[in-house]
C-alpha cells in the first residue's frame, strides 16, 4: 500500500497538532470555567425543545433546564446541548490549512446545521420517552454519542470535499452511512459489555487508591463515571472501521492501541473521582474535569486523525485544494 507523500504527511501532522492544541484549550475552558455559559445555553436549549414539542401538538413546558410534557420530564445538561460538538467542528475548520473564505463558509453553514441536528435529536428522543420510557436511556445514548458524532464528521468531511477540494460530498455521505452501519451493532453489543467494563474499572480504581493513596481496597466504588462516558469506545472503533478501504488496514492494526489508550483515560477518570471522594484531594477535581472533557468527544477524534494521517487513504483529511 502506497503511503502519503512527505508533504501531505507533514500537512496532516501539522493540522492534527493545531487541532489538538486549539480544541484541548477550548474543551478545558468549557469544562472548568463555563458554568454560567452552560446555564444559559441549557435554558435556551430547553426552551426551544419545549416550543418544538408544543408546535408538534404536545403540552410541553420548560422551567429552567427542566422540560416536561404529559407526565414525562427531562433535564437538559451541558452534554445535551451542542456546545462540545460545535467546539469540535469549530476547531476542525479553524485548524485546517484552508483559505479564509472556505473557513468562513464552513463555519457559517456548519455550526447552525450541527445546532439544528442536535435540537432535532432532542425532540426525537423526547418523543421516544413519551412513547416508551424503558428505551429512552438507550435512545439517548445512541443519538447523543453515536449519531451526533457521525453528523459532525459528515459536516467536517463534507466541508473538506466541497469547500476545500471542490469535489462532490458523496464520499462524506458514504462515510456517514458506513459509520452508522458499523456503530449500530457495536453500540448494542456495548450495552451488554458496559456493566462488566465499569466493574473492571472499579477494581482498577480501588487498586490505584490502595497503592497511591493508602486507602482500603474495599472502599466503596466511585459512582460518577456514567454509562454514556464509555461509549466513545464505540465511536472510535466505528470511525476506524468506517475508513475507506485503502486506509482501513492501517486503522485496524492501530485499533487495539487506541482502545487501550481510551481504557487508560477511563481508568484515570475513575481514579480521579475516587481520589476526590475518598482520598480528600479536592485539587484532583480539575484534573478529572479536564480528562472527562478531553475523553468524551475529543480523544476519539484525535486518535482517528492520527491513524488516518498515517494511512495511505488518509480518510480525506488532506485533499488537494482548489487552485
Amino acid at each position: 500500500m502506497e503511503g502519503l507523500s512527505t508533504d501531505k504527511r507533514r500537512q496532516a501532522l501539522t493540522f492534527g497538532l493545531a487541532f489538538l492544541v486549539l480544541s484541548g484549550a477550548i474543551f478545558f475552558l468549557l469544562g472548568t470555567r463555563a458554568n454560567g455559559f452552560f446555564e444559559s445555553t441549557n435554558f435556551l436549549t430547553a426552551d426551544i425543545l419545549a416550543r418544538t414539542l408544543r408546535a408538534a401538538g404536545r403540552r410541553a413546558v420548560a422551567r429552567g433546564e427542566l422540560v416536561s410534557a404529559e407526565g414525562f420530564s427531562v433535564r437538559v445538561i451541558a452534554e445535551c446541548s451542542a456546545v462540545y460538538l460545535l467546539a469540535l467542528y469549530f476547531c476542525f475548520v479553524l485548524a485546517y490549512p484552508a483559505p479564509g473564505r472556505a473557513k468562513g463558509f464552513g463555519l457559517l453553514f456548519g455550526l447552525p446545521l450541527i445546532w439544528a441536528a442536535n435540537q432535532l435529536r432532542l425532540f426525537l428522543i423526547f418523543l421516544v420517552g413519551l412513547a416508551d420510557r424503558e428505551i429512552f436511556e438507550t435512545a439517548h445514548i445512541y443519538f447523543g454519542q453515536i449519531f451526533m458524532i457521525g453528523v459532525t464528521f459528515l459536516l467536517c468531511m463534507g466541508w473538506l470535499q466541497t469547500m476545500v477540494a471542490g469535489r462532490r460530498p458523496r464520499p462524506a455521505l458514504l462515510f456517514l452511512l458506513r459509520f452508522l452501519a458499523v456503530a449500530s451493532p457495536l453500540f448494542l453489543l456495548w450495552l451488554y459489555l458496559d456493566d462488566w467494563y465499569l466493574a473492571a474499572l472499579d477494581h482498577g480504581a480501588r487498586l490505584l487508591g490502595a497503592m497511591l493513596l493508602g486507602l482500603p481496597y474495599d472502599t466503596g466504588a466511585p459512582a460518577n463515571l456514567q454509562q454514556y462516558q464509555t461509549f466513545n469506545i464505540v465511536a472510535y472503533a466505528a470511525l476506524v472501521l468506517a475508513m475507506p478501504s485503502r486506509g482501513r488496514a492501517t486503522g485496524i492494526r492501530a485499533l487495539p492501541i487506541g482502545l487501550a489508550l481510551l481504557t487508560a483515560t477511563h481508568l484515570i477518570m475513575r481514579f480521579c473521582y475516587f481520589a476526590v471522594t475518598y482520598g480528600n484531594l479536592p485539587s484532583v477535581f480539575f484534573l478529572w474535569v479536564g480528562v472527562n472533557m478531553f475523553n468524551q468527544y475529543l480523544y476519539p477524534v484525535v486518535l482517528w486523525l492520527i491513524i488516518s494521517g498515517n494511512s495511505g487513504e488518509n480518510a480525506g483529511i488532506t485533499p488537494e485544494q482548489r487552485s
